[in-house]
């Protein structure tokens, strides 16, 4: 078979090529394609090509991409998609449960930014849990080759020191962090260095690459790599939007710090408003502010907004349901905690049931009806559950003894029940 006539006929995958190569004779050479293949959960190579190294035409035996799998070849174009929750589920795995200089870490989502760099939000505890923390970070890329450089352009860090990129990126499979400068991810070595071990290939080069473009649509990144000097400009940096909301969180703690309450709230939702941040990413920030605003003793309308946020935004994190309704407590809000109380699940898991329990045993009401009419259910499945099980709630009995107090409240005249 001449090479013309293998030029025009991509031999197509065999057995043993579980990666789906094809041999293209073109140039003078043999070239390994692949196209559309998934090679890990999330991740596809869309388009890729690798020259054979010693190849001589017209070729003889069999043609059959396996027979190089033991050649190192070099990678000349390559396109990769990278889904967004798969990205987000590997940035999860590697930092949730982590600790971060002063930050551990409860949470993580990478922000895609239309035409420009995304941003990376983190939340979680600082301190040994003792207060709640936030980070947004603007980030930048730029090509070194195959190496794809990422920067922290501006930071906004509350309730903790300053974060190091290079830190949180450490260990995740095809990052390098330097101890000085900033850390770089090589795409082709991280997607095709474990797809082509696991099949049994050996893993093409990357030498010749420069990352050439990074983009975002459709719910994906897409990484484009071919030969030849990298791009003179970075490929994406932080835009004015992006550096104008961090400031505006930078400027939330100091506002917390002197005391300008009021403003802290209006700058924290315009900040936010600005970024357009997922939902868990929002919660995470509102949870800082609330966490900041309602402590001991405070139950002002700032505190109040917040921790309404955070619960509406955390509808199932028992912390904010708990300070929602502590502040609501302090304020007086009664009735508006009622009903908030009223519409939980008196199932689940007992807080609901505590927090009822707390807003009698927290002091005198002037208003014991909604207290009756929020206890009364709590009560009941308490009583449900004791039957059940032949184990009585350990909250039953005080919260019968605040429930006939209030019932004796609302009717002075029926006895004082035990």
């Amino acid at each position: 078979m001449t090479a013309d006539a293998d030029r025009s006929t991509p031999r197509g995958p065999s057995v043993g090529n579980i990666l789906g190569l094809s041999l293209l004779l073109r140039d003078r050479g043999a070239l390994l394609t692949m196209q559309d293949r998934l090679v890990a959960p999330g991740i596809t190579v869309v388009h890729y090509e690798g020259r054979v190294p010693g190849v001589r035409l017209p070729l003889r035996g069999s043609l059959s991409p396996s027979r190089f799998r033991h050649r190192r070849c070099a990678t000349e174009r390559l396109h990769l998609r990278v889904e967004d929750w798969a990205l987000d589920e590997a940035l999860r795995h590697h930092l949730v449960g982590r600790t971060v200089g002063s930050l551990r870490v409860a949470g993580i989502c990478l922000v895609p930014r239309p035409g420009g760099a995304p941003w990376l939000a983190l939340w979680g505890a600082a301190d040994g849990a003792a207060r709640a923390a936030f980070a947004l970070l603007a980030l930048g890329l730029s090509s070194d080759g195959p190496y794809l450089s990422i920067r922290a352009e501006a930071q906004a860090t509350l309730g903790l020191r300053e974060l190091r990129l290079a830190d949180l990126l450490a260990g995740l499979p095809g990052v390098l962090a330097p101890p000085s400068g900033a850390p770089y991810l090589t795409p082709a070595r991280a997607v095709l260095g474990p797809a082509c071990a696991s099949a049994g290939w050996r893993p093409p080069t990357d030498r010749a690459l420069a990352v050439r473009a990074v983009d975002h649509e459709d719910g994906a990144w897409h990484l484009t790599l071919d030969p030849g000097a990298p791009p003179r400009q970075p490929l994406a940096s932080a835009d004015e939007a992006a550096c104008a909301a961090v400031e505006e969180l930078r400027r939330v703690e100091d506002d917390l710090v002197r005391e300008r309450r009021a403003q802290a709230l209006e700058r924290m939702a315009r900040a936010l408003a600005t970024t357009a941040l997922p939902r868990p990413a929002a919660a995470g920030a509102w949870a800082f502010l609330a966490r900041s605003l309602a402590g001991p003793g405070r139950a002002d309308p700032p505190a109040l907004t917040a921790c309404a946020r955070w619960r509406e935004l955390a509808p199932d994190d028992p912390v904010a349901r708990r300070l929602a309704a502590v502040s609501q407590l302090r304020a007086g809000a009664h009735e508006t905690l009622a009903r908030d109380l009223a519409r939980s699940d008196a199932g689940g898991d007992g807080d609901p049931a505590r927090l009822a329990r707390g807003l009698l045993l927290a002091g005198p009401l002037g208003r014991p009806e909604p207290a009756t009419n929020l206890l009364t259910p709590w009560v009941a499945h308490w009583e449900r559950e004791a039957e059940r099980t032949g184990a009585p709630h350990p909250d039953l009995a005080p919260a019968l003894g605040a429930l006939a107090r209030a019932r004796a409240r609302c009717q002075p005249e029926a006895p004082h029940l035990a």
